[in-house]
């Protein structure tokens, strides 16, 4: 009897297919996703965003920062979380971007610092302009019926940040991000003076576009963190809080981006060749950041505490260059 077991096992052991240590056998026979993988109107969409991109001169490229992209706009749309931030996700998920941040490196120093400046001067005033033009029909009376470019305006403004924190002085980049907030102070106080318009809106508004997010705010520091003096945000998941993801801004003819849906829904491999940036970035502040908001306004000091500490910036906040009037 004993004979006949041991056979027995012998010949399961030849038949068993063999895989990889510690990998499923159903993974280990999975064939890689194909590059073209994802629904045809994913990839047509993609295609024809990088079409577009493709065929713009620097100043074409940056006028259109302010056009519609829907492949913009659905960024965002697969997170879990109530209310997800995505003003940071959205900058690395814009090809113009990408096209201007490689176009930018080419420059001398002082030309790409002077072109940023102005880019964020430009892109500021657009969005200020037009969120007056949004307020001023509701202190008249005269809601808005009609659809306002705020989201392509944010966009736009996310972008001229980003450049800036990568191209400019630090203090530069600060005194832009407090430009941005001293606006959302001034927007506050004016929306407080018209109890009438609806605080809904008003919120909605504050929140999306009013302000630049806590994470955006927070990855910012963290990529000059990195870039400048060689640190790496740790997560601080295990007690509750923000939690990290790798960041890559891919070239702007990249096949496919860590954004795209044929990645994030069909499982396309990202296009990694020649990225412009690698960097870890928060992409949630955690079950801490939901229940305590405060802790995003504590991490946000905190980075920036750290990031002036490591530069040696001196920097003290004072009024902005730009008008902030809302």
């Amino acid at each position: 009897m004993g004979i006949v077991l041991l056979a027995v096992c012998n010949l399961l052991i030849v038949l068993l297919p063999l895989s990889p240590p510690d990998v499923p056998p159903s993974i280990a026979a999975s064939p890689p996703v194909p590059l073209d993988g994802g629904t045809p109107d994913q990839r047509s969409r993609i295609d024809d965003y990088t079409a577009r991109v493709a065929s713009e001169s620097f100043d074409e490229c940056l006028a259109n920062l302010n056009q519609h992209e829907d492949l913009l706009v659905r960024v965002g749309s697969r997170s879990n979380e109530p209310a997800p931030e995505v003003q940071f996700a959205i900058c690395l998920a814009n090809r113009r971007l990408a096209k201007l941040f490689e176009q930018l490196q080419k420059m001398p120093p002082a030309e790409r610092d002077r072109r940023c400046r102005e880019i964020f001067r430009d892109k500021f005033a657009i969005h200020r302009d037009e969120i007056d033009v949004v307020m001023t029909m509701w202190e008249e009376g005269t809601p808005p019926r009609k659809r306002h470019p705020l989201p392509e305006n944010r966009n736009a403004l996310c972008a001229a940040v980003f450049l800036s924190a990568h191209f400019c002085p630090v203090e530069e980049t600060l005194r832009q991000l407090d430009a941005w907030k001293t606006f959302g102070k001034a927007f506050e106080e004016r929306a407080a003076a018209n109890p009438e318009i609806p605080r809904g809106y008003i919120n909605s508004l504050r929140d999306q576009y009013v302000f630049p997010e806590p994470s955006f705010e927070a990855n910012i520091y963290g990529m000059i963190l990195q870039d400048r003096c060689g640190v790496t945000l740790t997560s601080e998941r295990v007690r509750g809080g923000f939690d990290l993801k790798d960041g890559i801004l891919c070239r702007w003819n990249a096949h496919t981006n860590p954004l795209d849906f044929t990645h994030q829904s069909g499982g396309v491999p990202v296009d990694t060749a020649g990225n412009l940036l690698e960097f870890k970035y928060i992409y949630t502040f955690g079950p801490i950041g939901l229940l305590r908001p405060q802790y995003k306004t504590d991490v946000v000091a905190k980075l920036r505490e750290q990031l002036l500490a490591c530069t040696g910036t001196d920097y003290k906040s004072g009024p902005a260059d730009e008008n902030i009037t809302p």
